[in-house]
C-alpha cells in the first residue's frame, strides 16, 4: 500500500542519475560525473539492464520509474523470504521463530527502505542470502552452498562499501571452522574457495577505482568538492543513550541529534530525516517540518528549532513506536548474552554463527563510527546503514525470545507487544497513505 501511494522520487539521494547517465551515454558514467557515480556499479547495472529493456518496450524514462521502485518492493519481499528460510534453521521453537521474524516485517525502518529506490535494499537481500548459505554450509558442509556463497559474496561487494564487512565474517567463519575440524590445511583449502572470487572481484574493481579517481575509498564529497553544512557539524557524542528524548519528541531534535546511537536506534522505529512523515497530518505538521528542514541544513537564520510546533498526535504514536521498540532492543541484548556464553561451552556451528553476526554488528559499527567521525552530519547517522545486519537482528531476537520461552507471563507480554507494534506501524502507514491521498 506505501509503495502505491509513494512517488517513486522519495529517496534519502538519487539514484536514477546514474542510471540515466549511463542510458544517455551507453557507457558507464566516471565516478566523478554524479553524486552517486563513485558507488559500486553492480546495482546501477542491474538497473540500467532493467531500464534499457523497458526502452525497447517502448516505457519512457519517466514512465518507467514507478516499475524500478516496484522492483524494490520485490527485493524487500525477497528479503523477508530468506530471514524466514534463515530463522528457520536456527535451533528455537516455533514461537521465538515467528516472533523474530514479526519484528522485521513490521520494523518500520525496513518497511520504508523497501519503497524506496535505493542500493541498500539490493545490499540487505545479498548480505542475508550469503549468510543463510553459509549457515546452510556450516550445517551440512555441501560444496554447492560454498559456490552460492562465494557467487553471493562477490555480489554484495560489488552492491555497496558496507558489503566489505562479510570479508571479516567469511574469514571469521574459516578460522572457527578449522579448530572445530582440528584440520588446517582442510579448512584452509576451504577458505581459498570461499574467497578467492571475492578477492579477485574486489581486487579488480579497486585497482579500476584507484585508476580512475587515485584513491579507492573517495566518496562523492571529496570527488565532487561537495559542501555539507548539516547538523550537528561537531563531534558526535558515541557514549551515551538517550532513547526518552525521542519518546517525547519523535524526530530529531537539538536534544537528541549528538547523540550518535539514539539516533541510530530512533530511526529505526521513526523517521529522524523525514520523507513519509511530511505527508502526516500535513496541515498542522507542515510548518514543523519546513523549519525542522531549514535548521537541520543550517539555513542562515535558523539556529534553533521549537519542537513545541510538532503536534500531539504524532507524538503519541511515535513515541509509542520508539518506547515499544526499547522493548525488543532488550531482547535482542539478552539473546546476545546467553548466546555468547553458550558459544564458550564448545565449539560447534551455532557457537561459530554467534561470533560470525557479532563480528557483522561489530564491523558495520565501526564503519559508520569511522565514517561519521568524518561527516558529523544528520544525513549520515542512518539506521539504514544497520540493516545489512538483518542476519543477526533475527539471530540474537530469535535466542532471546527463546530465553523468555521459561518465564510463564514472558509470552503472553511478548504476543502483546508484537501486536502492539503491528497495530502502531499498520496505524502510522494509514496515515502516511491518507496524507498522500489527500496531498
Amino acid at each position: 500500500m506505501l509503495y502505491w501511494f509513494t512517488d517513486a522520487s522519495i529517496a534519502f539521494d538519487n539514484h536514477y542519475e546514474p542510471i540515466k547517465l549511463w542510458l544517455d551515454s551507453g557507457t558507464k558514467p566516471g565516478a566523478d560525473q554524479c553524486f552517486e557515480c563513485y558507488q559500486p556499479p553492480l546495482y546501477y547495472f542491474i538497473f540500467w539492464l532493467l531500464s534499457k529493456t523497458l526502452l525497447a518496450l517502448g516505457i519512457l524514462w519517466e514512465q518507467q520509474l514507478k516499475v524500478l521502485q516496484f522492483f524494490h518492493l520485490l527485493i524487500g519481499c525477497a528479503t523477508l523470504v530468506y530471514a524466514w528460510k534463515f530463522v528457520n534453521r536456527l535451533k528455537v521453537s516455533s514461537r521465538a521463530k515467528y516472533a523474530s521474524l514479526a519484528i522485521l516485517v513490521f520494523l518500520p525502518r525496513h518497511i520504508y527502505m523497501s519503497v524506496m529506490f535505493s542500493n541498500d535494499s539490493l545490499m540487505y537481500l545479498l548480505m542475508l542470502m550469503s549468510l543463510y548459505y553459509l549457515l546452510r554450509w556450516l550445517g551440512e558442509k555441501k560444496q554447492w552452498d560454498v559456490v552460492l556463497a562465494s557467487l553471493l559474496i562477490s555480489c554484495l561487494v560489488l552492491s555497496k562499501g558496507n558489503g566489505l564487512v562479510i570479508l571479516p565474517v567469511v574469514g571469521l567463519m574459516i578460522v572457527g571452522d578449522i579448530i572445530k575440524e582440528r584440520k588446517l590445511s582442510i579448512g584452509l583449502k576451504r577458505g581459498f574457495v570461499f574467497l578467492i572470487i571475492p578477492f579477485f572481484v574486489f581486487s579488480v574493481y579497486t585497482w579500476k577505482k584507484y585508476q580512475e579517481l587515485g584513491n579507492p575509498f573517495k566518496m562523492n564529497i571529496e570527488i565532487l568538492n561537495f559542501p555539507l553544512n548539516q547538523q550537528p557539524g561537531t563531534k558526535l557524542d558515541y557514549f551515551s543513550f538517550k532513547p526518552w528524548t525521542f519518546v517525547q519528541t519523535p524526530t530529531l531534535t537539538e536534544d537528541n541529534i549528538n547523540s550518535f546511537f539514539t539516533v541510530v536506534y530512533a530511526r529505526m522505529w521513526v523517521e529522524g530525516e523525514p520523507k513519509y512523515s511530511v505527508y502526516f497530518d500535513e496541515e498542522q505538521n507542515a510548518t514543523f517540518w519546513f523549519l525542522q528542514n531549514q535548521w537541520l541544513n543550517k539555513v542562515e537564520g535558523n539556529d534553533t528549532l521549537d519542537s513545541n510546533l510538532l503536534n500531539r498526535h504524532y507524538r503519541v504514536v511515535n513515541g509509542a513506536l520508539v518506547a515499544v521498540g526499547l522493548l525488543f532492543l532488550g531482547i535482542l541484548l539478552l539473546g546476545v548474552w546467553k548466546q555468547v556464553i553458550e558459544s564458550f561451552k564448545s565449539v560447534d556451528h551455532n557457537s561459530i554463527l554467534t561470533w560470525m553476526l557479532l563480528t557483522l554488528m561489530v564491523g558495520t559499527t565501526a564503519g559508520i563510527v569511522l565514517m561519521t567521525s568524518n561527516y558529523p552530519f544528520y544525513s549520515f547517522i542512518k539506521a539504514s546503514f544497520f540493516l545489512g545486519c538483518i542476519p543477526a537482528f533475527i539471530y540474537f531476537t530469535a535466542y532471546g525470545f527463546q530465553s523468555l520461552n521459561q518465564i510463564r507471563w514472558a509470552k503472553p507480554l511478548s504476543l502483546f507487544f508484537l501486536l502492539l507494534l503491528g497495530t502502531l506501524v499498520s496505524y502510522e502507514i494509514t496515515l502516511f497513505v491518507g496524507g498522500v491521498v489527500a496531498v
